[in-house]
């Protein structure tokens, strides 16, 4: 620039190449007509040309407990200047401090009940705002659900009510048992909790306590004394039946004569009583139920000829939509294994595949055959079919259980934690739309009509959820199209799940807040709280803890849970815990094995027999613990294949194939059995 009457000026200059600089130098420099050079003028700048933000984290409602001691928070760009900071008509100026603010305690009590506006300007940011409520008349608690304990309930016993002042603990005692709890969207609940240490009796106290709030109670009973039903859960659904199963409860000393089983359409008032005859076995297949159909059950012990226990927990099953695909012993194969090996427990089992003659087998007999992804199986009789997906090193293949058909479902969850390229094969039962979803971050998506098939992608590890609209199968895949690691089918979430963690296993819910408590058979505990993106992975017990050694592993829930177990010392497999209603009593291997292991609820022995009928061995169910709810669990190393395995007490198992005929080597697998 030129000086002009003692001043100069650039004028309009782009400085837009330069990058932003909190001291961004300026220097002036010039030269007179006899060639004196001025000394050089400087000064810095501030560049800034990011758009400021602003933003409001923390603005809790206000009530008695913060009336006079209010705070809000949030995050800010421009450090080193104020907030101005309006929380109804009071006004605060907190100061921008490594990317946040925050109030001191501010003193709301001039402030009206009702809605108060808060607002934040920062800079050039756009203002950020939100509404909060003010409300502080007493606090209220309510005690909504507090049951007599019994047998069916003491070791997950669950206490819930309403509260006013969110984010304020509620103080919660079960006669002498304390649990502290979190009022959250008006609600409390402890959660399972044990309270098997209380003394039986009548009359027993159960309080909530909650801010400035009356007292809330409640009196209940404790009778542990005589038999009752829990852990009533779905097993199976076929289009005009569902198979159920529940456990006993029972102290000694009475007589079992019955079960009387109750069922309805959900929605409905009446309970319906289904004629099943007189039985003590501990599950029932109810018929003649309407296809696409929401039904609810309750069962109860009728004991001491006239003597009834109180009504199990209620659980729910929808009925499969009319399709040939469903019968009590359909499997498909979603996984896609090409070569595969069925299994029979019964002499003289009729076996079709795709609705045409396949062989007839007789109990303990095998047959491998090759097969194409999506190809059904069934039989006249119970069998057991597996086969394998790819070849070559442990990588490239993997062991691929059919899926009985009676797993179709609505929602799934499922994680996976080893590859990031993730593949879900899908059958459509019925025309759907179908979401796989993170969290609140949708993955992939489709539509199918009813009968078509197809394979969703992506490429994040961590925990899913699958939504459907119709009902399907699923198996998921973790990889490449040349690379399989961790296949498993899809099983329906539950509230009680067991398995054996073997190296670790790791858990997903389907809904937050999710509490979760866990044990070992040698009595170790886990618990805690879950979201729908988390991950909780849960380490084995005991001294060898690879190949399905660990110790056995109970996990009982307040919402839905699925679990999976992974990274065994060989392969590259993972294999789903088992919701305990599919527990069952009779297993066959289709494959020698390098082992098959076995965990249940309850103590008994599991008798192996060969494909002449004959005991080779018996296993017992044992566990080394002493708590209450502690599983159990049994091994046997090298099972023949053919062997059939026939427990006193319903099972869920899972193996390990040592061949690459009919199977993949050194893969881990669940199995599903009959009764």
């Amino acid at each position: 620039p030129i000086c002009s009457l003692g001043a100069w000026s650039v004028g309009p200059t782009d400085v837009s190449s330069r990058p932003d600089n909190a001291t961004l130098p300026i220097t002036a420099d010039t030269t007179d007509s006899a060639g004196n050079i001025a000394s050089q003028a400087s000064i810095t700048v501030d560049k800034t040309t990011t758009v400021p933000t602003v933003a409001i984290t923390n603005s809790p409602d206000i009530s008695q407990a913060n009336l006079t001691s209010y705070i809000v928070s949030g995050t800010c760009s421009e450090n080193g200047t104020n907030i101005s900071l309006d929380v109804g008509g009071i006004t605060k100026s907190p100061n921008c401090s490594s990317g946040t603010w925050s109030t001191s305690q501010i003193d709301t009590t001039g402030l009206s009940d009702g809605t108060i506006s808060i607002t934040a300007d920062h800079s050039t940011a756009t203002q950020a705002s939100t509404n909060i409520n003010k409300d502080t008349a007493s606090s209220t608690v309510t005690i909504s659900s507090a049951q007599n304990i019994t047998t069916s309930n003491e070791l997950n016993y669950t206490a819930s009510g309403t509260c006013s002042e969110n984010g304020i603990n509620v103080d919660v005692f079960i006669d002498s048992l304390n649990y502290l709890v979190t009022c959250s969207s008006g609600t409390w609940t402890t959660g399972q909790v044990d309270v098997s240490s209380l003394t039986d009796g009548t009359s027993l106290l159960v309080t909530a306590d909650h801010d400035s709030a009356t007292q809330a109670s409640s009196t209940i009973n404790k009778d542990t004394t005589t038999p009752t039903v829990s852990s009533l859960g779905v097993a199976a659904t076929l289009s005009e039946s569902i198979d159920i199963t529940w456990s006993l409860n029972d102290p000694g000393g009475f007589t079992i004569d019955d079960y009387t089983i109750n069922y309805k359409v959900k929605g409905t008032p009446t309970w319906l009583t289904f004629a099943d005859g007189v039985s003590v076995l501990k599950s029932a297949t109810v018929t003649g139920l309407i296809a696409s159909t929401t039904y609810e059950f309750r069962v109860r012990v009728d004991y001491d000829t006239g003597s009834s226990s109180e009504w199990s927990n209620t659980t729910e099953g929808e009925t499969q939509p009319e399709n040939p695909i469903f019968g009590p012993y359909t499997a498909m194969n979603v996984g896609g294994s090409t070569t595969t090996t069925v299994v029979a427990y019964e002499d003289s089992t009729t076996i079709t595949l795709n609705g045409g003659a396949l062989i007839t087998l007789n109990k303990g007999q095998t047959h491998t055959f090759t097969s194409a992804q999506f190809d059904y199986i069934d039989a006249d009789k119970p069998i057991f079919t597996a086969g394998r997906r790819g070849s070559g090193a442990n990588t490239t293949k993997g062991n691929i259980v059919w899926q009985p058909t009676a797993w179709a479902g609505k929602s799934f969850s499922f994680n996976a934690t080893r590859e990031t390229n993730q593949y879900l094969d899908v059958y459509a039962v019925e025309g759907t739309s179908i979401e796989i979803k993170q969290g609140s971050t949708l993955l992939a998506s489709t539509t199918l009509i009813a009968g078509a098939t197809t394979t969703l992608s992506w490429t994040t590890q961590g925990s899913y959820q699958v939504t459907s609209t119709g009902s399907i199968l699923a198996f998921h895949i973790s990889g490449t199209t040349t690379r399989i690691v961790d296949p498993k089918p899809l099983l329906p979430d539950s509230t009680e799940i067991i398995g054996f963690p073997s190296n670790y296993m790791k858990m997903t819910t389907g809904t937050d807040g999710t509490n979760y408590n866990g044990v070992h058979s040698n009595s170790s505990t886990e618990s805690g709280s879950q979201n729908k993106s988390d991950v909780i992975r849960i380490n084995p017990q005991g001294g060898t803890t690879s190949l399905y050694q660990s110790e056995s592993l109970l996990i009982l829930a307040d919402q839905k849970i699925y679990g999976s177990s992974y990274a065994d010392s060989n392969g590259n497999c993972a294999a789903p815990f088992l919701p305990t209603s599919f527990m069952k009593t009779k297993y066959a291997i289709p494959v020698n094995g390098d082992y098959i292991a076995f965990a249940s609820k309850s103590p008994g022995t599991i008798t192996v027999k060969n494909s002449s009928d004959a005991t080779v061995t018996t296993l017992t169910l044992t566990r080394s613990g002493s708590a209450a709810n502690a599983p159990y669990k049994a091994r046997l190393a090298n099972p023949t294949a053919g062997h059939r395995f026939i427990s006193t007490v319903p099972v869920g198992a899972w193996y390990q194939s040592n061949t690459d005929v009919g199977a993949a080597d050194q893969d881990e697998t669940i199995m599903y059995g009959t009764n």
